[in-house]
């Protein structure tokens, strides 16, 4: 019997194999896995579209922390040595003189105590206020020394951007910091000052002063006699007011001053007061009373 080979056999049919692969021309998109790209460890990464909505929903995404980098081995050795003794006293001093306050930017000066308050200050403050005032010289000096740097450091800029910009923004950041704290110490003295301003009305005008070369604001002084010449005004519109209102004779002050005026003008004001008795009580159940010229009772 002769059998037939399978590549005959009509019954027997060849299909491709099934590709799941989505058509040309076509993204496939699962919406319950909307990524934007694989992920190992099954994190879902949302599309920017979408990321306001999730902020509603979830929050915003915590900021990330900066890792801290490292700086040369020599800045790092001479630093941590300044920080650890401190500079040399003529040292010290040398670099305060070789770096003044720049010409165009005397806000760097440290302020100085409006005069008004300054007599105010007990000696424990003064010491305070002293001790600041020498930190904060310190600072001007520095921020001096870095805004010339950075001055430099510009001009360089406008040759080779590529070549300065990399670390001309740290400079600047330090700069700022810096700056922002030599506004701090300059509040930090304000705090310790305010409590010897005893009139509500003028701590009141130097907590809202603006600093600048004084402390509490050149124009301190001008505010306070603004107030004074205000209240000043402002008793005396009180005191007609009350005048106006009040009467000027009542019928009682009329009378009693009318009595004594008349009392002290009549011929018996310097007689002799009459003495005076005590009461007789209680006597056999009966009461009895002084009879001095009275008639005897029968």
């Amino acid at each position: 019997m002769r059998r037939r080979s399978k590549e005959s056999d009509p019954s027997v049919e060849i299909r491709p194999p099934h590709d799941d692969s989505p058509p040309s021309g076509r993204t496939h998109v699962d919406p319950l896995k909307h990524t934007t790209g694989d992920k190992s460890d099954g994190e879902i990464s949302m599309c920017d579209s979408e990321d306001g909505a999730l902020n509603v929903i979830l929050g915003k995404m915590p900021n990330k922390s900066v890792e801290p980098q490292s700086i040369d081995s020599q800045i790092s050795t001479r630093w941590t040595d300044l920080v650890s003794l401190g500079l040399q006293n003529e040292l010290r001093g040398d670099l305060l003189r070789n770096y003044p306050t720049p010409t165009n930017c005397s806000m760097l000066n440290v302020p100085k105590l409006n005069p008004e308050v300054e007599v105010t200050l007990s000696e424990g403050l003064r010491k305070k206020e002293d001790g600041l005032v020498a930190l904060q010289s310190q600072l001007s000096a520095g921020l001096s020394a870095l805004g010339i740097g950075l001055t430099k450091a510009l001009r360089v800029r406008a040759q080779n951007a590529a070549l300065v910009d990399p670390w001309l923004k740290n400079i600047s950041d330090s700069g700022r910091i810096l700056a922002d704290l030599h506004h701090e110490i300059s509040t930090m003295r304000q705090k310790i000052v305010m409590p010897v301003i005893a009139n509500p009305v003028i701590r009141k005008l130097a907590e809202s002063s603006r600093i600048d070369t004084l402390l509490f604001g050149g124009d301190l002084s001008e505010k306070i006699k603004i107030s004074k010449e205000i209240e000043k005004t402002s008793l005396d519109l009180k005191g007609k007011e009350s005048t106006a209102r009040k009467p000027k004779f009542s019928a009682g002050s009329k009378f009693a001053s009318g009595k004594t005026n008349a009392y002290k003008n009549s011929l018996n004001y310097n007689r002799p007061s009459r003495p005076s008795f005590p009461k007789k009580r209680e006597s056999g159940g009966r009461q009895f009373y002084r009879q001095t010229n009275n008639r005897s009772r029968k």
